[in-house]
């Protein structure tokens, strides 16, 4: 009997432990069991829905762990890019694929940009103000005393550069009925179409998700931000030498090897430099 309790105290501290994880990783042996085991962690934000996330970098994730002769390389999934700062500061994740915005406010020095994704061809991508085709909001002025759903505080798409754009027509945040932060940009996107905010800011692109790809009919775009450089894949300055050439290597090659064929709108990785988004430090400086 004394045996069986221990056999199940051991599983419920395991649920228990799982359960206080608030990453969403596939099941793993932890390596602090096994000392040996190898795992590369790549920590992104949960964007849209994290099982489909999942599915859809497998292929990526496996690709690079035999490529790179580790046992595994995992895809942790955070809620804020504040969290993949967390892991990364704790070394218990090895790449962090951060925002452009969040990025360019850091002062860290524990860690450099690696590679930058090429969506649909391009390593710059937009922001947009949007709106429902029958509301009655059709300049970026109209939006004053209305209800408005952003990202987040550190989404240079989904508030940075939108901001910027409306106070240039002279709609500043105080001058909204109401506004909040909806983490998601999909989520802003289901937020208009309920109705529950009538205007919003979110990367252009996300229409062509799944869901939304049949209602774009019922959207108004009221403007479109200036290019912004693609965000950063950065890496702990601490990788192996040898492992970081491979994993730059596989990464480079991933698109033409058809590896991202199930990530929407996904092409490739190319590298990138730190200089590439002072263009944004420089506009982050007059946006507050």
């Amino acid at each position: 009997m004394k045996i069986v309790g221990l056999i199940l105290f051991i599983f419920a501290s395991m649920l228990f432990v799982a359960c206080e994880d608030k990453s969403i990783p596939k099941q793993e042996l932890s390596s602090e069991i096994i000392p040996d085991l190898k795992i590369i962690r790549i920590g992104r934000i949960a964007h849209t829905n994290p099982e489909s996330l999942i599915i859809q970098y497998a292929p990526l994730m496996d690709h690079l762990a035999t490529s790179i002769g580790v046992d595994r390389v995992d895809l942790k999934l955070y809620n804020s890019y504040d969290r993949i700062l967390e892991e990364l500061d704790k070394s218990t994740i090895d790449i962090g694929w951060l925002g452009t915005s969040f990025y360019v406010g850091l002062d860290q020095k524990s860690f450099t940009p690696f590679v930058r994704p090429v969506w649909k061809g391009r390593v710059t991508y937009q922001g947009q103000i949007l709106t429902r085709a029958d509301s009655d909001i059709n300049k970026l002025s109209d939006t004053k005393g209305k209800k408005f759903a952003f990202v987040s505080k550190n989404s240079t798409s989904g508030f940075v550069f939108p901001k910027m754009m409306l106070e240039q027509q002279g709609v500043t945040l105080d001058s909204l009925q109401e506004y909040a932060f909806l983490k998601k940009h999909d989520a802003v996107v289901f937020s208009i179409l309920s109705r529950q905010f009538q205007v919003g800011a979110s990367y252009v692109g996300v229409l062509d998700l799944p869901a939304y790809n049949n209602r774009k009919h019922e959207f108004t775009i009221l403007a479109k931000t200036e290019p912004i450089s693609n965000e950063p894949l950065v890496i702990l300055n601490k990788v192996d030498p040898i492992i970081r050439k491979k994993l730059l290597e596989t990464l480079l090659s991933a698109g033409k090897l058809g590896l991202l064929n199930k990530v929407p709108g996904l092409d490739g990785f190319t590298t990138v430099k730190d200089e590439d988004y002072d263009s944004v430090r420089k506009l982050k400086k007059y946006v507050k």
